[in-house]
């Protein structure tokens, strides 16, 4: 069975699960803001190629998938 992530919007906002296609602006905004969010979280050193951070990224989808 698998249970999928429900969006929630409010007004001009939407918040949903993130998907493979999130790649390029997730990386982005991490690369921009990087010093300030390692701060609060514990984050894997940066991947400058997109490419290889969608792989990362889709092996984190995977890892999550078996563990539920």
């Amino acid at each position: 069975m698998t249970l999928e992530t429900p969006a929630l919007e409010i007004d001009d906002l939407t918040l949903r699960a993130t998907s493979i296609g999130d790649t390029e602006a997730f990386a982005a905004v991490l690369t921009s803001n990087y010093q300030r969010l390692s701060e609060w979280i514990d984050l894997p050193a940066l991947i400058p190629d997109t490419s290889n951070h969608r792989d990362a990224m889709q092996s984190e989808f995977e890892r999550r998938k078996k563990t539920k």
